[in-house]
């Protein structure tokens, strides 16, 4: 660790080092989040009615705040990305307590297995990926992507769910997509935020091929490739030959609330009937919908 010099004054702790200084009042980023940390612990004891309705998504942007931070840092070791932020989970396993399922892994990869997981998938890369020989999480988790990563959720605890646009009303559930099972093998049983070794997440959901959407300057249907970072690309500018090869593409609806955009998840295929994440997609004008698309519901196993 680089060498850093603490001045402890009357009323407050200074620090520097050779690039910059800060204090417990003034810092770079680190003090609004452990200020908002303070705010909710304290909150989540007094436990005021306004806190009980905007807990679930105060929890999920709070922890979505610590890992864009912690994912703009490099790592000399990447197969650290877990580990080295596992005390922080340790800590806020306590927010994301699930007693509707307490039997079940509570931290999946550096995600919470809440009723808000099928969002927190919906992580956004920053950069272009790195490649990696060695396994460091499932292809669904942000820490399989070796740089930042950041999330933009819909105020969804104010916004109610309607059907996805294109398909009929049957179809959709509320409930979509609808996780089956989430299975994380870790290295260690002592460590369950430490490092792992295998992990997948089977649901239940809503897809469509989105090689077949009519294409054309005012198809609205934008698709984010991990491989690309953060450059999204359009579907005439998508090599679909060469997913072709791969067993083509599959998109999976993940979110769609009213006053918001469809969000989703893009797959591939994988030689054993799994599918692995491969990017997202956003449709930015939902009033007009791809009606020429086949909606169907299917069970998925991504790894």
């Amino acid at each position: 660790m680089a060498t850093r010099l603490a001045t402890f004054g009357e009323r407050r702790i200074w620090w520097s080092c050779m690039a910059r200084g800060a204090n417990q009042t003034r810092s770079v980023g680190h003090n609004v989040l452990r200020t908002e940390i303070f705010d909710y612990r304290r909150d989540m004891h007094v436990g005021s009615p306004q806190w009980r309705q905007e807990y679930e998504l105060r929890r999920l942007t709070l922890w979505a705040q610590l890992l864009n931070d912690y994912t703009s840092r490099i790592l000399f070791v990447p197969q650290d990305r877990l580990p080295a932020i596992a005390g922080i989970a340790r800590m806020a396993a306590s927010f994301f307590n699930n007693p509707e399922k307490p039997a079940l892994p509570l931290y999946v990869a550096g995600l919470w297995n809440t009723k808000e997981l099928p969002l927190q998938l919906l992580w956004v890369p920053g950069k272009e990926r790195a490649l990696h020989s060695s396994y460091i999480a499932p292809s669904w988790s942000w820490a399989s992507y070796t740089g930042q990563v950041s999330w933009n959720w819909p105020n969804y605890a104010t916004l109610p769910v309607q059907s996805y646009l294109g398909t009929d009303r049957e179809l959709t559930d509320p409930r979509d997509p609808d996780i089956q099972e989430v299975s994380i093998s870790s290295c260690n049983d002592i460590a369950p935020y430490g490092a792992i070794t295998a992990g997948f997440l089977r649901l239940n959901c809503i897809s469509f091929d989105p090689s077949q959407l009519t294409r054309g300057p005012r198809r609205h249907l934008e698709l984010l490739f991990d491989a690309d970072g953060n450059e999204s690309t359009s579907l005439d500018a998508v090599d679909w030959p060469y997913w072709d090869e791969y067993g083509g593409l599959l998109c999976i609806h993940v979110s769609n609330y009213e006053g918001d955009y469809t969000r989703g998840l893009i797959l591939a295929p994988n030689e054993d009937s799994t599918h692995r994440r491969v990017g997202v997609f956003f449709n930015w004008r939902s009033d007009q919908p791809p009606r020429e698309l086949e909606h169907r519901k299917q069970e998925i196993t991504i790894i």
